[in-house]
């Protein structure tokens, strides 16, 4: 059976949202060990670290905005 280019079967769907977890501990970790806020209440960055982490990136990143 051939795939389509970005799709994904069920085992890789459930190793990336297990990711996904990880890096949520990672980041509120992070929260908890600085008392600075990273994520809102939906778990996506706040705008407002969003912008200074592309402000200070060691390599360029594209901007989907």
């Amino acid at each position: 059976m051939r795939r389509l280019r970005g799709s994904f079967d069920a085992q890789e769907l459930t190793e990336e949202e297990d990711k996904n977890k990880d890096y949520l501990v990672i980041i509120k970790h992070v929260e908890k060990q600085t008392k600075t806020k990273i994520l809102d209440d939906d778990k996506q960055v706040l705008p407002d670290v969003l912008k200074r982490a592309k402000d200070v990136a060691l390599v360029d990143t594209f901007d989907t905005d």
